[in-house]
């Protein structure tokens, strides 16, 4: 029940946020693709911050980290605006690192995870609605309502700069996602076609409309 929603903050990430958004991120991998980043969770974090800092901590732009009201750092969140450049998650460099890193098999590995998802056809987005995505919860904070929470305070940022809706992408194995969006008011509007879902890693897009005024 929303009564419930534990109360969060909102704050962009910065270069001096390396170290938690890349056990955050790790986290995300883990839950959405587990076994796709093998290599010790040092390693592994290393990569993700490297992914992050280059190009100028372009990486950075776009994330948010979440503090709880004990100021305690329990999330994270990304958010690409209307008219704003796709997030480049696979900086120039990646693949050299992630060999010195976590070793040439593991990296193979992973390689095989991004090209099946390269093979699916791109869904429809609206133009008009910004673009959600890294959502994800500290490993040892989920089951206490910051899901929701933490997607009620990037609907506020949206709505504070007059974005007509949200959009999202969750892989189709991830229900427990799905039906918060759903509870949440978001509905799906694109499947990836199921004949690609041996190969690939099957999606879904969701969408929500915000109130502008």
């Amino acid at each position: 029940m929303t009564h419930n929603r534990p109360t969060v903050e909102l704050r962009p990430a910065n270069a001096n946020d390396l170290a938690i958004l890349g056990e955050l991120l790790l986290d995300l991998y883990d839950a959405e693709l587990p076994d796709s980043l093998r290599g010790a969770d040092s390693q592994r974090q290393a990569l993700l911050r490297y992914t992050l800092h280059a190009n100028n901590f372009a990486g950075v732009r776009g994330r948010y980290v979440v503090r709880n009201q004990a100021g305690e750092i329990v999330g994270m969140a990304g958010i690409q605006f209307p008219n704003e450049p796709a997030p480049d998650r696979v900086p120039r460099g990646t693949l050299n690192m992630a060999v010195q890193l976590i070793g040439l098999k593991h990296t193979l590995h992973l390689l095989s995870t991004v090209a099946a998802s390269m093979l699916m056809p791109p869904p429809k987005f609206n133009p008009d609605y910004a673009y959600i995505h890294g959502i994800v919860v500290r490993a040892q904070q989920r089951g206490q309502g910051y899901g929701a929470a933490i997607m009620q305070a990037v609907e506020q940022q949206l709505a504070a700069r007059k974005v007509a809706g949200a959009q999202l992408q969750v892989i189709v194995d991830n229900q427990q996602a799905a039906k918060l969006y759903e509870r949440l008011g978001y509905r799906t509007v694109y499947r990836s076609p199921k004949w690609l879902d041996r190969v690939t890693i099957p999606n879904i897009l969701m969408q929500k409309p915000l109130p502008t005024n």
